[in-house]
């Protein structure tokens, strides 16, 4: 039986993602997402790379939320 892993990241975006196809002409889209953990003179942040390939890095959903992202912050 096969597994899935599976993350939920909450943070802001970078930058405007980097959206390209490659030779074979599958979608990429590639981000950066800062998340913070800890909290008072302990909070820290870390930073993310996020890929997404074929459809969902295709999908109006994607880049609708990932605008949404950019122009809140």
């Amino acid at each position: 039986m096969a597994s899935v892993n599976k993350a939920i990241l909450v943070g802001h975006v970078g930058k405007d993602p980097d959206i390209r196809e490659t030779k074979a002409g599958d979608t990429v889209a590639t981000f950066s997402l800062a998340t913070n953990s800890g909290y008072g003179e302990k909070k820290t942040t870390d930073w993310h790379r996020v890929v997404f390939f074929g459809k969902t890095a295709k999908a109006p959903s994607f880049s609708h939320l990932i605008n949404d992202l950019i122009n809140d912050s």
